[in-house]
């Protein structure tokens, strides 16, 4: 039986899938009023803690490690010490460079499509057992003309950057051919959650990725000779980052263009600016406890005075540090040249609205909510010589969904 099941899956994607959908689903359902039926933290830090057992088992007993893979490996380690030492409620995050590392020798193809049908099968769980009562479908009218519903999650924009995941991961697997009705499928299904939670950006970014995957997959060639564009895209996380904690740093409510900024912005370089000021930064960044607009798993309002930083690249630099935000960045641009050197249009197109994102949002950095950090492995830690191998294994998969 086994035999005839790694014709399909090795022994060591066997176990980075066990260990990866274990996470998923757990962490998945602490986003959503499920958590609050089955909440106990030793159960919670038990099951992070099991899914990287499992991923220790992979990488000792299935994998050699070339030299370059060791240094990987020690890099993705020190983040990941940084991120226990700095994480306030957030120990899910604790696997996140390790699940990124782990993946450099699993297909990305594979990754995408496992994902797609778990999360999209979790989302749809929990949006139908929040119509028919088993969990909330909390309803947010303090915003007038925004009324939001949660849909069964903590926070009411969950839901639509979970189908910008999904759209992303469905347009990536049928890259090559994705088809008008596919599209509008997508635009359709954006604009109903759009419609029930008033989750402007998550839509308008899935309304652009459509559009530019569906234009690249009809003029593939497009990018090839535009080479000053080509370095923006490929430089998008060092640019972003950069303007991000630049208007961060000098808003001051008496010049105009930075008010007008920060009102399209809404309000968000304020914040920025004022957490700047109360905390600062350091090079090894510190705890600090945002108050933002979620719930908790009971229902129940956060309390304090409103301070979240929606800002990646600001919010990064004040919780985990100068050196770690740098590293990061760093990591992400390498990926973005090694994508366009290969011509893979589809995931620079990805990338750069994920980066874009960043600007103003940051609730996409966990997994679940942005599979595509997993591309970081192969083209960062992976074997650069076997990288080429995907390539040609997508003509495979594209027709299996």
């Amino acid at each position: 039986m086994f035999k005839t099941f790694s014709k399909f899956i090795s022994k060591e994607e066997f176990f980075y899938f066990v260990s990866y959908g274990i996470y998923l689903i757990y962490t998945f359902l602490t986003t959503t009023f499920f958590y609050s039926l089955f909440f106990q933290e030793t159960i919670y830090k038990c099951l992070i803690i099991l899914c990287l057992v499992i991923l220790i088992i992979k990488e000792i007993f299935f994998k050699k490690m070339s030299y370059m893979e060791i240094v990987g490996f020690c890099i993705c380690l020190a983040f990941s010490i940084v991120l226990l030492r700095r994480m306030v409620g957030q120990f899910s995050l604790l696997p996140f460079f390790f699940y990124i590392y782990s993946a450099r020798d699993i297909p990305f193809e594979k990754i995408a499509r496992f994902s797609f049908w778990l999360i999209g099968t979790l989302l749809i769980g929990t949006i139908f057992s929040a119509y028919i009562g088993i969990i909330p479908n909390y309803l947010d009218t303090l915003v007038a003309e925004r009324d939001r519903y949660y849909l069964g999650f903590t926070y009411a924009l969950n839901a639509s950057i979970v189908v910008l995941n999904l759209l992303s991961l469905d347009l990536y697997l049928h890259r090559k051919h994705p088809s008008l009705l596919r599209c509008i499928t997508w635009f359709i299904i954006s604009f109903g959650i759009y419609y029930q939670t008033r989750s402007r950006l998550a839509f308008v970014s899935g309304s652009c990725i459509i559009i530019s995957i569906y234009l690249a997959s009809k003029f593939p060639n497009i990018l090839k000779k535009r080479k000053c564009l080509n370095w923006f895209m490929n430089m998008s996380f060092v640019i972003c980052s950069v303007t991000g904690i630049f208007l961060t740093i000098i808003y001051n409510s008496d010049i105009y263009w930075l008010v007008r900024v920060n009102t399209i912005l809404e309000n968000r370089l304020a914040l920025g600016k004022n957490a700047l000021n109360l905390y600062g930064c350091k090079l090894l960044g510190m705890r600090i406890q945002y108050v933002g607009n979620g719930l908790d798993i009971f229902g129940n309002r956060k309390t304090g005075e409103y301070n979240y930083v929606d800002c990646l690249y600001v919010n990064i630099l004040q919780k985990y540090g100068a050196i770690f935000l740098v590293g990061f960045i760093l990591i992400l641009t390498i990926m973005m040249f090694r994508l366009h050197k290969k011509n893979e249009n589809c995931l620079l197109i990805i990338m750069i609205f994920v980066s874009l994102r960043g600007l103003i949002d940051n609730t996409f950095f966990p997994l679940y909510f942005n599979t595509f950090w997993l591309i970081v492995g192969r083209e960062v830690f992976g074997n650069y010589k076997k990288k080429h191998l995907e390539l040609n294994q997508g003509a495979n998969y594209e027709n299996i969904v």
